[in-house]
């Protein structure tokens, strides 16, 4: 059974009583293909498919928030992304998720990300990577392996 939305709220508060060194919670999202769920910090050098929900299910302490900052918005279409890798990697702040079946949030379809090219989104995620001093070496890895995996889509698109 899945818990519903409307329980959102109690299941984030029952996660920062019972684990106070917790600084923020990615909760479980339901997205069109399936329910995003889970935590793993060691991808976030390679990846971001480290962590299970965007906005949609994050929540964060406020004096946690306050030591991160703001979203660079600078980044039109990844600033979530930004802001996770300074909380998580320059700021060494820890976190966990929900499981899945406590379901937090719905991430619609046709949202903004949706309608972004695979260019530019690559872009992005390297500037990004790039901006918050991660190697060299290791972001041409990271584009390279996306580039080739996604090379299929790309070639549709011609």
């Amino acid at each position: 059974m899945i818990l519903t939305k409307k329980n959102a709220l109690k299941i984030i508060s029952n996660y920062y009583s019972k684990n106070k060194f917790f600084d923020f919670i990615f909760g479980s999202v339901k997205k069109h293909w399936g329910i995003l769920h889970g935590y793993k910090p060691h991808k976030i050098k390679y990846s971001w498919g480290f962590y299970s929900s965007h906005s949609t299910g994050f929540f964060i302490k406020r004096d946690v928030a306050q030591k991160v900052g703001f979203y660079n918005i600078k980044y039109k279409y990844h600033a979530d992304y930004d802001y996770f890798y300074r909380l998580i990697v320059k700021k060494k702040m820890r976190g966990t998720s929900t499981k899945k079946k406590e379901l937090i949030g719905v991430f619609r379809r046709e949202g903004f990300s949706s309608q972004i090219s695979f260019w530019k989104k690559l872009k992005e995620e390297i500037k990004i990577r790039y901006d918050n001093d991660q190697n060299i070496f290791l972001l041409g890895l990271i584009f390279c392996n996306k580039f080739l995996r996604n090379l299929d889509k790309i070639l549709k698109k011609k």
